[in-house]
């Protein structure tokens, strides 16, 4: 036995020796504090996305993202890592006549790692790729975009380790899986990056993710903790982000709501039943009759209106007792708002507008550019639309609120406060005008924001908040104050809310994050 004793414990230290060298690199290397991503999105576009099935090869699902200019442009063009980390892979020859691969692997604040993988690159010049266990910067440069198949391009993953994908510090990886990539530990590149740079806001307190992207808004309890729908499961996340218990769900969820100190969850069979918020315990149940939610409801001054699975409208009381009035015929809408007097319907390029009290269908308007809807202070609707600023009445009657305003349209924001004072935005820009419709000031916004905009004021501040998860902060005499974006969609999945702690709650796709609002609105 002797014999084999110096060579077995050589073979140990040589691993021991490894995992340690590899480690220290790590730990040299420092966290992962700023992130971006590996090429200017300015210049490049994206030619296939995260996780689409290619018919060039066989239906099998893309693990990353290509990005290129064009042909002709895209060759020779630098590559940047995303963020400080350790180079696990350096290999020009990774995947043959596609080009060379480099790995970094990244530690976050909270410990965890993720790896970013960058193909089709080459060496060029004085851009050599950096060595195997270097320490590389956020955006250090780490090669060139090589030739690639069809065309010149950067592919780009991000990986998390698991289970399933044993060997991802040094494997190049297949490029495209049989199996949905992120069961496998692949991740969405751009989703990643967006949601680590809000992570990592000087403002971020904490965050939770969920496994799925919840079907409903949070509900928002007394002590400013949160129950969430997460697929299967009902969760209660307390004030600082922790989860402080899971139950499981044994029927598909789709509403939460509070009432009389109490908090319920709606099924999509019907069924309402009462939440223990202390244990998760589900108890105290009761069913509607020929009511079969399909959507999280409205809010409404007096009830809570779903869209239910045979199109119709149906409104309960704010007890979720009785059926308060019904309206068929209403197919399922992509937004929607609620004023004290109409209800306001984005049923693709129509508008609808009903009354709040009893769904009496007030009209259908189509729109070329959509719009952006909000509140009058007086109860109706205000529909900014591509033919200029309206007024919708509870009669169901448009009146142009000013003549001179620009066109606006779905990706445009609109606000009209009791004082009279008119903000409009079309994502690139926050302006304000007087009651007589007179510019009053202009204000660029830290970046572009996409997708449906909602504008709300709070203590003297404007938040801006667009579906696709940007949210601006911005004075209302003028000023950025702040701004944070997390990676959405598009759709109903944004959610957020101020606390009475200052702190903002928001949730964005499978997103769960507080903000300290002082601090993130510090320039105002």
């Amino acid at each position: 036995m002797k014999r084999f004793f110096i060579p077995i414990l050589c073979l140990m230290m040589a691993a021991l020796g490894w995992h340690v060298a590899q480690t220290d690199a790590q730990d040299q290397c420092g966290v992962m504090d700023t992130v971006d991503y590996p090429v200017d999105t300015g210049v490049f576009q994206l030619a296939q996305a995260f996780g689409v099935p290619s018919p060039r090869h066989d239906g099998r699902y893309h693990t990353g993202e290509d990005w290129f200019i064009g042909r002709g442009a895209t060759f020779d063009q630098p590559v940047r890592a995303i963020g400080r980390g350790v180079v696990t892979l350096s290999n020009p020859h990774a995947w043959g006549l596609d080009g060379g691969v480099v790995i970094i692997r990244h530690t976050l604040p909270d410990g965890a790692t993720i790896y970013s993988q960058y193909g089709h690159l080459m060496e060029s010049g004085s851009i050599q790729f950096p060595a195997r266990l270097d320490c590389v910067q956020a955006g250090e440069v780490i090669g060139v975009i090589g030739e690639a198949r069809p065309a010149p391009h950067l592919h780009f993953e991000i990986r998390v380790p698991s289970n399933v994908n044993q060997g991802i510090a040094d494997t190049p990886g297949p490029r495209y899986t049989a199996a949905d990539p992120r069961s496998l530990g692949w991740r969405h590149p751009s989703q990643m990056i967006r949601n680590l740079n809000a992570r990592l806001h000087p403002a971020a307190l904490w965050h939770s993710a969920t496994t799925t992207r919840p079907p409903a808004p949070p509900l928002v309890l007394n002590d400013n903790s949160l129950l969430v729908i997460d697929g299967e499961r009902l969760r209660r996340i307390t004030r600082d982000g922790r989860v402080l218990w899971r139950v499981a769900l044994t029927r598909r969820a789709v509403g939460l709501h509070g009432h009389a100190a109490q908090s319920f969850i709606t099924y999509a069979d019907g069924s309402i039943m009462r939440v223990d918020v202390e244990s998760g315990g589900l108890s105290d149940g009761w069913r509607i009759d020929d009511f079969l939610p399909s959507a999280p409801p409205l809010i409404a001054a007096n009830s809570r209106i779903y869209h239910t699975a045979d199109n119709t409208l149906t409104a309960l009381s704010l007890d979720q007792r009785e059926i308060l009035w019904r309206t068929p015929d209403v197919p399922r809408y992509d937004r929607a708002i609620v004023t004290r007097q109409v209800i306001a319907l984005v049923i693709g390029a129509e508008l609808w507008t009903l009354r709040a009290s009893d769904g009496e269908r007030l009209g259908v308007a189509i729109l070329a550019d959509g719009a952006a809807l909000a509140p009058h202070p007086d109860g109706g609707l205000i529909a900014y639309t591509r033919g200029g600023l309206w007024r919708v009445g509870v009669d169901g009657r448009w009146s142009l609120l000013h003549d001179t305003m620009r066109g606006g349209g779905e990706r445009h924001g609109v606000l009209l406060t009791g004082a009279g004072r008119l903000y409009t935005t079309d994502g690139a820009a926050l302006r304000a005008y007087g009651e007589d419709g007179v510019l009053l000031w202009e204000s660029r916004l830290p970046s572009a924001m996409s997708g449906a905009i909602t504008l709300e004021t709070t203590g003297g501040i404007i938040l801006a908040v667009s579906t696709h998860g940007h949210f601006a902060i911005l004075h209302e005499g003028g000023g950025v104050c702040g701004a944070v974006a997390l990676y959405g969609e598009g759709g109903r999945d944004v959610w957020y809310t101020l606390g009475d702690d200052a702190v903002l709650r928001v949730n964005v796709g499978d997103q769960l994050m507080g903000f300290d609002w002082e601090r993130l609105a510090r320039g105002c």
